[in-house]
Order: C-alpha cells, then sequence, then structure tokens
C-alpha cells in the first residue's frame, strides 16, 4: 500500500475546502467513511473519539449520536404522530433539532 499522492488529489482537496459550510470534523468523517482498511487504522490510531462517534452516527437512524438519539426519543414517546396537514409521519422521518441549553 502506498500513501503517495497525486495532482488529482490534491486539486480534489482544494474543491472541498472551497465548500461554503466545510469543518475539519466533516471533512475528517468523509475521508473515514472512504478510507480503506489502511489508512483506517490510521485514522483509529490517531482520532480514536471521531472514528467511534462516525461508526456510532453511521449505525443510528438519521446519522444521530447516541446521546442525541436518547434526547430525541424522550421528546418523541409516539411512534408516529400527525403533521398540520393531516397525514401521518413517522418517527424516522423527523428531523432532529437539538433544544437551546435553556429549555
Amino acid at each position: 500500500m502506498t500513501n503517495k499522492t497525486s495532482l488529482h488529489d490534491y486539486e480534489i482537496s482544494r474543491k472541498i475546502a472551497m465548500m461554503d459550510g466545510i469543518t475539519f470534523y466533516g471533512t475528517l468523517m468523509a475521508a473515514i467513511r472512504l478510507a480503506d482498511s489502511y489508512n483506517m487504522e490510521i485514522f483509529q490510531s490517531f482520532f480514536p473519539q471521531v472514528v467511534k462517534e462516525f461508526r456510532e452516527r453511521y449505525n443510528n437512524p438519521g446519522g444521530l449520536s447516541n446521546e442525541e438519539m436518547e434526547e430525541w426519543e424522550a421528546h418523541y414517546d409516539e411512534d408516529v404522530g400527525n403533521n398540520p396537514d393531516g397525514t401521518i409521519f413517522s418517527k424516522m422521518e423527523v428531523r432532529y433539532t437539538p433544544r437551546k441549553k435553556d429549555e
């Protein structure tokens, strides 16, 4: 396995860096998502908490962390509910929005 980069890799990194809303951890999680087993070992060595959280979010519905899931479950105790227009939604269709600390 070689870890040599190419001009193409560099150009991709430039395009990603110029995108609006890009964060370090978002970029890191994208790299983890694409990593082969060799690179995953490197990520696991240097960023074990980020790899753990990525796996947690990957396996949870909606990409929620376990902590976010618990908070969400506490607020939505029914499996289904009614939208304002009368249609029915399931828990999986509700987008998670964190509550403010003072609520």
